[in-house]
């Protein structure tokens, strides 16, 4: 049998096999690239990075406001650099948890909600 190199899943494949037949073996060796939108998550950043500058920032995070700009500051050079998407992923989840920590803070429950649908890019 000949191998034929094929494109799968946006990866490089190789069907080992007829493709008449369901015998065939299909192997990727390159896992396919996830979907996340960074021109999305670079956009909602750098308002979040604005925002982040007001003087109402401080009082949604009154404990924790430089800790929520340094998650900010880093989610947004690893979605420029286009970093793996779980890195990214993980600065979302670490300033959700910051947000989640405030109380009653309007602010943070707005970052609360963008973060959830930058979760699902």
């Amino acid at each position: 049998m000949d191998a034929q190199q094929v494109n799968v899943n946006h990866g490089r494949g190789i069907i080992v096999g007829s493709m008449h037949d369901y015998s065939c073996i299909i192997v990727n060796p390159q896992p396919p690239k996830d979907d996340f939108n960074y021109d999305v998550v670079i956009k909602a950043f750098r308002e979040l990075y604005k925002a982040s500058n007001h003087p109402d920032f401080d009082e949604a995070f009154p404990e924790n406001s430089d800790e929520a700009r340094a998650i900010i500051v880093k989610a947004l050079n690893n979605a420029q650099k286009r970093k793996e998407p779980k890195t990214i992923r993980d600065n979302i989840k670490k300033l959700g948890s910051l947000a989640d920590n405030t109380a009653g803070s309007l602010i943070a429950a707005g970052i609360i909600e963008m973060l959830k649908r930058l979760l699902s890019c």
